[in-house]
């Protein structure tokens, strides 16, 4: 459950006219590279991410000092709901040291989306500009960059049987993968669509 909230961001629990998924969560790079995705269903609920989150976590931390896990950074346009689970509170009912993962590592909201929220608590403590003060290049813009490419294709795509949606969106990943490590491979800057924001950082 959640706890109450002063926050009045929609995540979708408002439209009545669903089709079998709500849309899908990326895990991006900030090069742009896709770790990882997910698709989501009826809404895009705070319990349904962090579920979703928590499976990257789990899968990517081990490779990680526990030292250095406070230097992991999400970003993520609803983060002071997912936040605010109760779950989220208390240690997870994993294995140490992975049921204090989400408690560890850093949370933010992405310049894009951080206007939206009018609470004071979410401006203090989910800010972007909390991260850039001490990383001025870090790209937390690179899945709503990412949205934006895959934009193109979402009328193809919505058009789709589920199992073929799936794997077209899987293929559409792995190639999307190969442009950007070549691009890095021959020190060229992998093709971002713009995500606009208007709010500036420190």
């Amino acid at each position: 459950m959640e706890e109450p909230s002063a926050c009045k961001k929609d995540i979708g629990k408002r439209s009545q006219l669903r089709h079998w998924s709500r849309g899908h969560v990326f895990v991006c790079r900030p090069c742009g590279h896709i770790d990882f995705s997910q698709p989501i269903f009826k809404s895009e609920s705070p319990t349904q991410v962090f579920v979703i989150l928590l499976h990257w976590l789990f899968e990517n931390l081990s490779s990680i000092p526990e030292d250095q896990w406070s230097e992991v950074i999400i970003a993520y346009d609803n983060m002071c709901h997912l936040d605010s689970l109760r779950i989220a509170k208390n240690p997870l009912p994993l294995p140490p040291p992975y049921d204090t993962m989400w408690m560890k590592v850093q949370k933010t909201i992405d310049s894009l989306h951080i206007k939206n929220h009018k609470s004071a608590r979410c401006q203090e403590i989910y800010h972007p500009d909390n991260i850039h003060r001490d990383h001025p290049m870090y790209n937390l813009m690179c899945v709503e960059q990412t949205f934006v490419w895959l934009s193109r294709y979402k009328r193809i795509m919505c058009s789709m049987t589920k199992t073929h949606h799936l794997f077209f969106l899987h293929r559409m990943i792995v190639h999307r993968n190969s442009y950007t490590q070549t691009c890095h491979a021959t020190n060229r800057k992998p093709l971002l669509p713009k995500a606009k924001s208007n709010t500036k950082s420190a």
